[in-house]
């Protein structure tokens, strides 16, 4: 079900942003829900 959500740039540059720790805040997963579904960016490895 996770394949039916798509992410665009501005989601792995908002997720890349927080994991190099340009905010003070520690980052475990970053998550993009739709109707459909999610994308975990750490279960695909972008993080």
């Amino acid at each position: 079900m996770a394949e039916l959500v798509l992410t665009n740039s501005h989601d792995r540059t908002a997720a890349y942003q927080l994991d190099l720790g340009l905010v003070d805040i520690r980052v475990w997963d970053h998550v993009v829900v739709g109707y459909e579904g999610y994308v975990s960016f750490a279960e695909r490895g972008w993080l």
